[in-house]
């Protein structure tokens, strides 16, 4: 959601998006937000590979991660937490599967717990 909210708003900026599609864009972007509890965000360390979707151009890669940078520190919900990663694929790869691994593992831990309280039963 966050990162088709920043395209649209590079499009925007460069006048190829108007005003009103670009805010109806953003209010229902961070109604969406709402329902995230973690954000990966990935910095540009790599080229581009385009595949004749989106720009390979460094400028490009560099003005996505400005509003990416200005959409996490200035206007994003603060309880939703922002994991930014860096290395080889592998490796990043590797930590959003751990914390998936992680999550799943507690919220399954709360589940058992609420249902445990439910019944009167401290666990």
């Amino acid at each position: 959601v966050l990162d088709a909210l920043c395209y649209a708003r590079y499009e925007y900026e460069n006048g190829n998006l108007s005003t009103s599609m670009y805010d109806f864009l953003e209010e229902k972007s961070f109604e969406l937000l709402k329902e995230y509890d973690c954000l990966f965000w990935l910095r540009p360390e790599f080229d581009l590979v385009g595949e004749n979707k989106r720009p390979e151009d460094k400028f490009y890669q560099k003005a996505i991660d400005e509003i990416f940078e200005s959409y996490i520190y200035y206007k994003l919900d603060q309880s939703i937490l922002v994991k930014q990663l860096s290395g080889s694929v592998e490796k990043r790869f590797n930590e959003i599967s751990s914390y998936i691994d992680y999550k799943l593992k507690n919220d399954r831990l709360n589940e058992q717990q609420e249902l445990f309280e439910g019944f009167g039963i401290s666990g």
